[in-house]
C-alpha cells in the first residue's frame, strides 16, 4: 500500500505543468490502479527507498492532519 501512495504521488506531482490540473484525491479508490499495477510487478525495495525521500506527503491546503 504505502509503495501505492508513494508511486501515485510521484506520479502526480511530475505532471507537466501544462497538464490540465487535477482535483484533489477524494477516495483510495484513485490508488486502485496502481496498487494492482504493484501487485503484478512490484517495485524494487531501492526504489520504495528512493519514494520514501522524494515524496513528501501531507495533507491539502485547508486539511488538518488527524494524527
Amino acid at each position: 500500500m504505502e509503495a501505492a501512495f508513494l508511486l501515485a504521488s510521484a506520479r502526480r506531482a511530475t505532471r507537466r505543468s501544462d497538464a490540465m490540473p487535477l482535483g484533489p484525491i477524494r477516495s483510495l479508490h484513485y490508488f486502485l490502479p496502481v496498487i494492482e499495477e504493484l501487485l503484478a510487478n512490484p517495485l524494487p525495495d531501492s526504489y520504495v527507498a528512493y519514494l520514501r525521500r522524494k515524496v513528501t506527503l501531507r495533507p491539502a491546503p485547508g486539511r488538518h492532519s488527524v494524527l
